[in-house]
């Protein structure tokens, strides 16, 4: 990569970089972020998303993306890595770049999303081996597809495959992979074991609702971001360089939106129409109106289910629940609302975490 400017001169004093050179000339790798994806992780560090976009660059080297989810629930990217190939070798140094350039990173992140590639599932694996690692739902289904292509019987085995991943309980995944058993080919049934029936915490939607996620099954929200890469690209593979001044540029240009949205959740008041219940206008005005649309579903279920005498458990928790919403966003549920309105607390004292007010 001779006659390359250098990346240095585009990046602010207190940003991260790493480069990796095996030998003279050989670039095996880049990573970056600037300060401001730095604090922005700090902050949003729980659910971690990981994917890898093309046709960046003039070198063809493939462009690694990391995001995290914010209090609006939009990505944000907390950093970049370009990778000479997608080898075992370099997405592990990619994915160790990272860490080493977000300290809190493998104590923080609880959940790594993440599309079918083997070896980025692996390198997540080894660093952070405390996170639960879910599999892009698309993806799943999309590779499910391609390896039942020959099968005799393809139309119902993809049903049935399908019918696995968005299963809601345990009973109703082994209800379905007895079905599998009978339909699928030898060949077919022991890759489906060697692949997938021995990691499902990764891919089953009932098991994967049992982990911190925010509502993300899939990594569309980095592929959204990847097709902003290549439009504000037009198309040209600039040099790393040009690539870099253009990540910074779309960076830059959602950092304003983010910081406008911030300006007016802090000094607007939010009124919802038709209804004059004040939870509801207090629920309105302490969250963004992401967290905010996702808390007065629950308290609307839970006015729902106020007269029902059996609707929740003795010695119920006011602070934890075990039911999907909760655990996968670990925000107030439709059942902690009915408790605390049972007895009379007040919702001012809920629990929330308080990245997402």
């Amino acid at each position: 990569m001779e006659g390359e400017e250098d990346v240095d001169d585009d990046l602010s004093p207190d940003a991260s970089q790493e480069k990796s050179h095996q030998q003279k000339s050989r670039l095996n790798y880049v990573y970056f972020h600037t300060s401001e994806m730095g604090k922005t992780f700090e902050k949003y560090s729980d659910v971690l998303i990981a994917d890898s976009t093309y046709c960046t660059n003039k070198y063809d080297m493939p462009l690694m993306v990391f995001l995290c989810l914010d209090a609006y629930g939009n990505g944000r990217v907390v950093g970049y890595c370009l990778l000479r190939d997608e080898s075992k070798e370099n997405v592990k140094n990619a994915v160790d770049a990272f860490c080493k350039s977000h300290p809190t990173a493998q104590g923080n992140v609880k959940t790594v999303l993440v599309d079918k590639d083997y070896n980025e599932r692996e390198a997540i694996r080894q660093y952070f081996p405390n996170a639960i690692i879910h599999i892009c739902l698309f993806h799943t289904l999309q590779i499910f597809n391609r390896q039942t292509k020959d099968e005799c019987d393809r139309e119902n085995l993809r049903v049935i495959l399908e019918g696995l991943a968005y299963c809601s309980t345990k009973e109703c995944y082994f209800e379905l992979y007895d079905k599998l058993k009978c339909v699928a080919s030898k060949n077919f049934f022991k890759y489906f074991n060697d692949n997938w029936h021995n990691c499902r915490e990764c891919w089953t939607m009932f098991d994967r609702d049992l982990s911190l996620n925010c509502g993300q099954t899939t990594t569309n929200m980095a592929e959204s971001h990847n097709q902003k890469i290549k439009a504000i690209l037009k198309k040209k593979r600039p040099s790393m360089v040009e690539l870099l001044r253009n990540l910074l540029l779309l960076h830059t240009s959602k950092t304003s939106r983010v910081s406008m949205n911030t300006f007016n959740g802090k000094v607007k008041i939010r009124y919802i129409t038709n209804n004059d219940d004040p939870i509801v206008q207090q629920i309105a005005n302490s969250t963004t109106p992401f967290v905010g649309g996702l808390l007065q579903t629950q308290y609307n279920w839970a006015m729902e289910k106020a007269s029902i005498p059996d609707a929740l458990p003795s010695g119920f928790d006011y602070s934890s629940c075990t039911c999907r919403f909760f655990t996968s966003f670990q925000l107030p549920c439709s059942h902690i609302f009915l408790g605390r309105l049972r007895d009379g607390r007040c919702f001012l004292n809920m629990h929330l975490r308080s990245e997402l007010i």
